[in-house]
């Protein structure tokens, strides 16, 4: 455990172990966040197309659903980059396996996304079914040949249960297992041309605790002392703390299920597309921003979670994982109109832009909802796509030199005590400040502006809390004084905005002074960056009298 007191000061809690501390001394706190991602590594750079918008749904139940979903996104004019299929597409739950009937046609339908310049993603579980008879399942029975799975202390694989029943869990610190995660994933894309992967189930989770037979009695199922954990045992939703991997127990290794796992994808998708992997994890560890993005996780369709959600994606940036965001609307229980317009124009300003939901649950796909409410969705959407030239600029930032993308206020202005404790803002690099409403029935949103002058309908001067209008076609945007920003006529894709013309705005300081920068390539290719395959910008601007 570790707690935050008072004093300030830290409460270390530990029951042994190698402890190495790294002391960041700033001295301010944009240095920390580099210093911090000088030791971890700096984030990876995702292809442009994962800027877009994504949807999803636990209920796509086929490809005729799912077609009929982007074509219904199409016919409501809103864009789109990747669609997505929870475990649907899956035959009975398995990894790297579809449904023969329901998704029958799954290659072909992926083949058409492609060729209307659309992206797909499928999500992938951690869990590897164990219950099929030999011979009829070649994850799992590849698996067993090559020892890769987690093992008890019999030293025989450790079966849990997830979705597909019975499962084993490959151990993703044996170098083997990247071997045989390679092999899984190169099977499955060659039937199916998947763009990228989404990691769930990472923790990794487990629907009995420990294992189907249990965990041992010994220390390391029940140590002296155990954190505040979920169910309050260390076995509870996940694997025995005692089962054994490549390089140590598992009670050593658990936190670092979701990195090392997505290590192994990243590794495997460049291998076999030869781009820049797009991989979204449920679960992570210091340094896993090199790798792959972040969702929040099932998180509940109100209004707390609209509101929890911004310090998560501020804090997410601040680990060095600038690629995160929340699902769009919730995903547990139904959301409302009102609430689904106000998390799309706050989810505009995520890093990372899905919508997804639970089964079962009401529809939110922006085209759901009524005319006013889709027109609301539609302008947020579009705001998006012309930012997106600024927010990829960003995320080159913080690939090249451990910035943040999104970032809380007080990281741009430390020295005004009146940011620290803002979290119901945000900042996209430091010149875009986003104040989203995050209550129900509101009109008007209360926002803190720090020292400089503020661009909108009106300017903002010296440092205060504004009263902005919302009414629920609005969501408030402030461009900083002294900054440039390149944007980009929107379209209904990325492949579609890329071939527009762009435009600068220009937010001149009162001294008639202002700067910004742009970095372009081809948007996915690998290392463009460092093989100096790109094009940089710096964009000066001035307003000087000259006198007579």
């Amino acid at each position: 455990d570790v707690l935050l007191q008072p004093s300030p000061a830290l409460t270390w809690r530990t029951t042994g172990g190698i402890l190495d501390f790294y002391i960041f001394l700033g001295p301010d706190p944009k240095s920390v966040v580099r210093q911090y991602l000088d030791v971890v590594g700096f984030p990876f750079m995702p292809p442009y197309w994962g800027l877009g918008f994504h949807l999803c749904r636990w209920g796509y139940s086929s490809t005729d659903i799912t077609r009929q979903v982007v074509a219904n996104m199409t016919a409501a004019r809103f864009p789109l980059d990747v669609q997505w299929n929870d475990l649907d597409y899956a035959d009975a739950k398995r990894d790297f396996t579809f449904n023969k009937k329901s998704f029958k046609d799954y290659p072909e339908m992926v083949q058409e996304f492609h060729s209307r310049g659309l992206r797909y993603i499928m999500i992938v579980d951690a869990g590897i079914s164990s219950s099929g008879p030999p011979g009829t399942y070649k994850p799992y029975d590849e698996g067993l040949k090559r020892g890769v799975f987690i093992r008890n202390t019999t030293g025989q694989p450790l079966i849990g249960k997830v979705w597909p029943g019975p499962t084993a869990f490959p151990d993703f610190t044996n170098p083997k297992t990247h071997e045989w995660w390679y092999d899984m994933v190169k099977d499955f894309h060659e039937q199916v041309p998947f763009d990228g992967m989404w990691l769930d189930m990472n923790e990794p989770s487990n629907f009995v605790e420990g294992s189907q037979d249990g965990c041992p009695n010994n220390n390391l199922e029940h140590p002296p002392y155990v954190p505040g954990v979920f169910g309050g045992r260390l076995q509870a939703g996940t694997i025995c703390a005692s089962s054994q991997q490549y390089l140590s127990s598992h009670y050593n290794l658990h936190s670092l299920y979701g990195l090392t796992e997505a290590i192994a994808s990243h590794s495997a998708l460049l291998r076999i597309r030869g781009k820049r992997p797009f991989i979204i994890s449920r679960s992570t560890f210091a340094g896993h921003g090199r790798y792959a993005g972040h969702w929040t996780g099932d998180v509940g369709s109100d209004w707390e979670q609209l509101y929890y959600s911004i310090p998560e994606v501020l804090l997410f940036n601040l680990f060095g994982v600038p690629l995160v965001g929340a699902d769009v609307c919730g995903f547990l229980g139904n959301t409302s109109e009102e609430l689904c317009v106000r998390w799309t124009q706050l989810g505009a300003f995520y890093p990372f832009m899905r919508n997804h939901n639970d089964h079962g649950t009401r529809p939110q796909e922006p085209y759901s909802f009524s005319p006013p409410a889709q027109a609301a969705m539609r302008n947020a959407l579009r705001l998006r796509y012309s930012l997106l030239p600024f927010l990829y600029t960003l995320f080159h930032r913080a690939h090249s030199a451990g910035e943040t993308v999104a970032r809380p206020l007080f990281l741009e202005f430390p020295t005004d005590p009146n940011t620290w404790a803002v979290d119901r803002q945000l900042l996209w690099g430091g010149g875009l400040l986003v104040t989203p409403v995050l209550e129900a029935g509101q009109t008007k949103v209360s926002g803190y502006f720090p020292a400089g002058t503020w661009y909108s309908l009106t300017g903002v001067g010296a440092p205060a809390w504004v009263l902005l209008p919302a009414p629920l076609d609005t969501i408030n945007v402030h461009i900083r004084a002294g900054h440039i920003l390149p944007l980009q006529e929107p379209a209904f894709s990325t492949a579609q905005s890329r071939g527009k013309g762009m435009a600068l705005v220009v937010a001149l300081t009162l001294n008639g002074f202002a700067r910004g920068d742009l970095f372009w390539d081809d948007g996915e290719s690998w290392e463009t960056f460092e093989r100096g395959d790109y094009t940089e910008i710096l964009f000066l601007a001035s307003n000087v009298s000259t006198g007579s």
